[in-house]
């Protein structure tokens, strides 16, 4: 929510709900069409016979950034956010918890979205919010905030954390940037920058910590959906056998996101990072690669491992996605075996998780798990998580303002030009299983 980007991809994301009503201006239409077709001529450069392998690279970065920063100009991803209870009232009670270290203060809120978290502020006695949003989300945001009467006390700014200056720093720095496993779309880096260009020495970061675990699993879901194909035959009378093998090739290609019981943990959780965000640098959270160790609890197959994390805010408040805490819209990120094994009571699994950008999309992230088992058996597999970036929601045309050309579309399109898929996703109401036909991201 925080990356650089270019303004026409932000503009051009207006087409959807947010901005419906500037849409009836001729002139607004005109100029985001100029805009838009200034983008398209730069991918076009950018495509040309004389393309270098930095240009790709540009390229490639480009519409990452442009499909990150069109998600969250969608209602959607907002909605989804905001009906997690368990995460925003982790915020708005961390904040009414600092009240008397922030009353008086000034604040900036990094990828404010709604604006609710500096509401929140204010309501706990800040001075003055700088809610820093660059989608078009910020246009909601400003109306947001006139309708509760803030607005002496709330600045949407409608830039990203690199593109601004201010002359006096701020007392304390608001973000909601975790992301599936924790560094899922990259947003972590801008809300350092932000740190180390704008936070008062001694100054306040909600959150002030977070950690990423891993433990083993016996996921009873996984076994279902394979073993499915084996029960057709009783439901209809047709052999459907042979589609095991593809569903198990399926569903262990990549990363899943989806709950897992608490009764699925076959181990205790091993902490893989633990990073203060006092401290850590933008580059010390580009990857992570961390050894673990497991014993299990008992007799059982091993066919996972999931991750999850937690955050700890000024005063000790702690926001957590564990399994053994109730679902938050995070879920769980599962990653299932090609070759499941079996296990018994004290059986070690010893390995080394390791994390980094995905090759083709830097908000995105690839996994590679390695491990052995009781030091003989030793497996490594590694993970996409690349799918469920909400920058990939939107692409059906129906959705758009129907008085835009379609150049305005095409350039606004390019998750499904490279091959992707739409990831809105239909969760239990425990936020629990996304619908995997439509997967498959801050």
């Amino acid at each position: 929510m925080s990356m650089p980007l270019p303004q026409p991809y932000c503009n051009s994301s207006t087409n959807f709900e947010m901005s419906a009503r500037a849409d009836n201006d001729k002139e607004t239409q005109k100029q985001r069409r100029e805009e838009c077709n200034g983008v398209q001529g730069k991918a076009e450069h950018l495509n040309g016979a004389a393309v270098t392998a930095a240009g790709t690279a540009a390229l490639v970065s480009l519409k990452a950034d442009a499909d990150y920063f069109r998600g969250y100009s969608t209602i959607h991803i907002h909605e989804e956010m905001l009906t997690d209870q368990i995460r925003t009232n982790a915020y708005k009670h961390a904040l009414y918890e600092n009240a008397k270290h922030l009353r008086g203060s000034t604040v900036m809120d990094v990828g404010a979205g709604t604006g609710i978290l500096s509401i929140f502020a204010v309501q706990a006695g800040v001075n003055k919010a700088l809610a820093v949003e660059a989608c078009e989300i910020a246009e909601q945001a400003r109306l947001i905030v006139k309708e509760n009467k803030m607005e002496d006390k709330i600045d949407i700014i409608k830039k990203t954390v690199e593109e601004f200056e201010l002359t006096e720093k701020v007392d304390a720095i608001i973000s909601e940037w975790m992301g599936y496993c924790l560094l899922y779309e990259t947003m972590l880096p801008s809300v350092l920058r932000a740190r180390d260009k704008f936070l008062k020495e001694g100054g306040l970061m909600f959150p002030s910590k977070a950690t990423l675990y891993l433990a083993p699993v016996h996921d009873e879901d996984l076994l279902k959906r394979v073993n499915f194909w084996n029960e057709i035959e009783n439901k209809y009378q047709v052999s459907m056998k042979c589609m095991k093998s593809i569903a198990e090739a399926t569903f262990t290609a990549d990363a899943d996101i989806r709950v897992i019981p608490p009764e699925a943990v076959q181990a205790h959780a091993a902490d893989l990072c633990s990073l203060d965000l006092m401290t850590a640098t933008p580059e010390d959270v580009q990857s992570v690669k961390s050894s673990f160790q497991f014993k299990c609890f008992g007799h059982t197959i091993i066919n996972g491992f999931i991750s999850w994390f937690t955050v700890e805010f000024p005063g000790g408040r702690i926001l957590s996605t564990s399994p053994y805490k109730e679902a938050t819209h995070w879920a769980h990120t599962v990653f299932s075996l090609q070759k499941p094994f079996p296990v018994r009571q004290d059986t070690e699994i010893n390995g080394i998780f390791s994390l980094k950008p995905h090759p083709r999309n830097h908000r995105c992230v690839e996994v590679e798990i390695a491990f052995t088992v009781d030091n003989q058996e030793s497996q490594r597999q590694t993970f996409s998580l690349h799918n469920t970036c909400p920058g990939r929601q939107l692409h059906n045309e129906d959705r758009l303002i129907p008085d835009l050309p379609r150049k305005t579309l095409d350039c606004t399109k390019s998750s499904l030009e490279n091959g992707g898929s739409s990831p809105i996703q239909e969760r239990s109401s425990k936020y629990g299983k996304k619908n995997s036909n439509a997967m498959k991201i801050y």
